[in-house]
């Protein structure tokens, strides 16, 4: 620099050019280093109004972080309680059916026990053969070498061919069901009871068993018998059949489902045949015919008659017109025409 650089007035022009540019440069460096300083107060005011403006933001995001996390756990936990106490109402309701399933098999079992113990085990069986099918309640069966007729204890069954009434209800399918069960066994025992063993007929008082089954309970069982003929102490198997008629009754079975009893007057083909014939015939009678099989009444019991005979001629010294299949001194060989009529003339 020049030693007059102060001095204008004796200045070289030359140095005073020289000295008024570097004036430039430096009053230009001043404002610069001004200008420099003021953009980084600026930049720094902005840094920290950003910082400050930026935590009240930072501090709100978190807690609507928070919140939401709080949502969703407590969205989870609503969901567990739920699933829960969906899996309590699942397992209670599992409890309650099991304990009511278990309450059921109990009655089940109770009730099964004390059919069981209604249903007394057959005792004294004996195998016997069919010999003859007779009609629903009665059967022929060969008994110790012997053709036996036998009535079934504690029942009765409607008729088919009975002298007086002939056809009853439902007497063709109770004897149809006999011969079925009968015909389809393998094993047909006849059981006893302790009273009589033989009615005054002649035929033996007996519960039938095919396979193991007995037909009398089925045949009640089925709608196609009543529990009747009741005689103390022959009724060993009296409970077990009275309740196969109470349910066939509630079920409208067989005989049950008629508006009359199946025994009535009313469904008696041989009285509606009498009625026709005596209308006909203008009401003629006497022929034996009107007595005999075709329409009359089997004769009564002569106790000081046998209840069996040789032939045809010996049984008419006692009954004249033959006997019908209800009598005792009834016997298939007599019947030649198999009409349920023995020795008619």
């Amino acid at each position: 620099m020049p030693d007059n650089f102060y001095d204008e007035n004796n200045m070289d022009p030359k140095d005073k050019k020289e000295r008024n540019g570097c004036l430039k440069w430096l009053f230009y460096g001043f404002i610069a280093m001004v200008l420099l300083g003021a953009c980084g107060a600026v930049l720094d005011d902005g840094e920290n109004n950003k910082d400050t403006v930026n935590e009240p933001k930072t501090e709100e995001a978190s807690k609507d972080d928070e919140t939401k996390e709080e949502e969703k756990e407590n969205l989870e936990a609503k969901k567990k309680e739920e699933k829960e106490r969906k899996e309590k109402e699942r397992k209670e309701k599992e409890e309650q059916e099991a304990k009511e399933k278990q309450k059921q098999e109990e009655a089940k079992k109770k009730k099964e026990q004390e059919e069981d113990s209604k249903n007394i085990a057959p005792i004294g069986l004996e195998e016997v053969t069919v010999a003859k099918f007779v009609d629903g309640d009665t059967t022929r069966f060969y008994y110790n070498g012997e053709d036996v007729s036998f009535r079934y204890l504690l029942i009765d069954t409607p008729e088919t061919k009975h002298p007086r009434v002939g056809q009853q209800p439902f007497g063709p399918e109770a004897s149809a069901r006999t011969q079925e069960l009968l015909s389809n066994a393998s094993v047909i025992e006849v059981e006893h009871d302790i009273g009589e063993k033989v009615d005054k007929y002649d035929r033996h008082l007996a519960y039938i068993w095919a396979d193991g089954v007995m037909v009398n309970e089925v045949l009640v069982r089925e709608g196609l018998a009543q529990v009747n003929y009741v005689y103390p102490p022959n009724t060993r198997h009296l409970d077990r059949l009275k309740e196969a008629e109470r349910l066939a009754k509630e079920e409208g079975l067989g005989i049950w489902s008629l508006p009359l009893p199946f025994d009535d007057e009313s469904y008696s083909s041989k009285s509606q045949s009498q009625s026709s014939g005596s209308n006909s015939s203008g009401g003629t009678s006497g022929s034996r015919n009107s007595i005999d099989h075709g329409g009359g009444q089997s004769p009564d019991i002569n106790s000081n008659a046998p209840t069996s005979f040789q032939n045809c001629t010996k049984l008419r010294e006692w009954y004249p017109n033959g006997v019908g299949s209800d009598h005792p001194a009834y016997a298939p060989k007599h019947d030649r025409d198999k009409d349920g009529w023995a020795c008619e003339q």
